[in-house]
């Protein structure tokens, strides 16, 4: 059986609009291109035959011609080595009528590029290598892996897919369903899945994996920033190379024991690093220094030591009559008196929150606090 060596990938998500980044998500896009050139650099380095796109190589189904041109350049890289591209359509570039797989020349034109275009492509036979490799398209409620005929031409199969692996209480059964049961009953010698966004080894009897994404695309991903490098063969192996550089984490503050804004500063800051975006939710209630702090500033203080910081403020201001000291003036009980009244009065909560809001920042400027604003 002759060595056949590969890199599987999917969900890179070209395009993508990293909205949660807001004034940086074009920096975020860029990088995307630069991983996908990495992968090409990774196929060159392990002088694999074949790269696997899993589907959602581009994240709509109207890429820029800058994106499709900058595919071009990852497909030519790849081409002078002879490296061979099979890319399997998602749910986010499906392979629709007028897809945009049939619409760009670099699909339908370039002889190292195979793509999985519509339901009657359902494999591709490479005899040099005594391989097939399987796909369906826009599977929709059914499962990706299922209905394909095993071509006893050759030695090797291989199986694209992209769904979701049904795991009880976590995944949607009309969401391309893919059972353990069918992966383990499946002739191929390596399934490559695609949609999951993290790293995950499927245990089963065939080899099979999710990729990920090569680089971070959502919030919550804790396991992305791979692909898998295969080999099939007498000396089979499959293993995931990290590649990715971007990693998120969220940080909860209970700062009901916190009064000066340093040691908020301190607690916000540990473990930052010029890759990391976190989002930091702040919940308890605001005492001293932090009574109408205005947290953006702290945001533009901290913003350089990471690669994006979230600051999200849940915590509540409490005051009542009870809670003055004798540094309090009659100036601020007034202010205190008069903004608790149109609290109480307020129509909505909007509104109710607008004066709270007030009534704290007033508060806070009174007592000499001017980072309110």
């Amino acid at each position: 059986m002759r060595e056949i060596r590969f890199i599987h990938t999917a969900d890179i998500h070209l395009g993508r609009k990293y909205k949660y980044l807001k004034d940086i998500a074009h920096k975020a896009q860029s990088h995307l291109i630069d991983i996908m050139m990495k992968i090409a650099s990774v196929a060159v380095d392990k002088k694999v035959d074949f790269v696997f796109i899993s589907g959602d190589l581009f994240d709509n189904e109207n890429p820029s011609s800058f994106l499709i041109a900058k595919f071009m350049d990852f497909v030519d890289v790849l081409n002078a080595k002879n490296i061979k591209i099979v890319i399997l359509p998602g749910t986010h570039d499906s392979s629709l009528e007028n897809s945009l797989y049939t619409k760009h020349s670099v699909f339908t034109e370039k002889n190292n590029v195979f793509v999985f275009i519509d339901k009657l492509t359902k494999k591709f036979i490479f005899e040099d290598f005594s391989l097939a490799i399987y796909g369906n398209c826009n599977p929709g409620k059914s499962s990706p892996i299922l209905g394909f005929q095993k071509d006893s031409s050759v030695n090797s199969h291989i199986i694209l897919a992209h769904g979701s692996l049904q795991i009880e209480g976590k995944s949607d059964k009309n969401d391309s369903p893919i059972l353990i049961s069918d992966i383990d009953s499946s002739f191929a010698d390596y399934i490559a899945l695609g949609h999951w966004h993290n790293y995950y080894k499927v245990q089963s009897n065939v080899p099979c994996f999710y990729s990920g994404s090569p680089e971070l695309i959502d919030k919550d991903q804790i396991n992305s920033g791979f692909i898998i490098y295969g080999c099939l063969g007498e000396n089979a192996k499959f293993e995931p190379i990290h590649i990715g550089e971007r990693r998120f984490d969220e940080v909860k503050i209970d700062i009901s024991g916190i009064t000066k804004i340093t040691d908020l500063i301190q607690k916000i800051k540990t473990g930052s690093d010029e890759n990391l975006i976190r989002k930091v939710d702040l919940w308890g209630t605001k005492k001293g220094e932090l009574i109408g702090f205005n947290f953006s500033k702290l945001k533009e203080e901290l913003l350089s030591l990471f690669y994006y910081l979230i600051i999200e403020d849940h915590s509540s201001f409490i005051l009542s009559p009870n809670s003055f000291s004798n540094n309090f003036s009659s100036i601020e009980k007034i202010y205190y008196e008069r903004l608790s009244d149109l609290i109480n009065k307020a129509s909505s909560q909007d509104e109710k929150e607008k004066y709270s809001r007030a009534l704290e920042m007033g508060i806070a400027l009174l007592s000499g606090n001017d980072d309110v604003i």
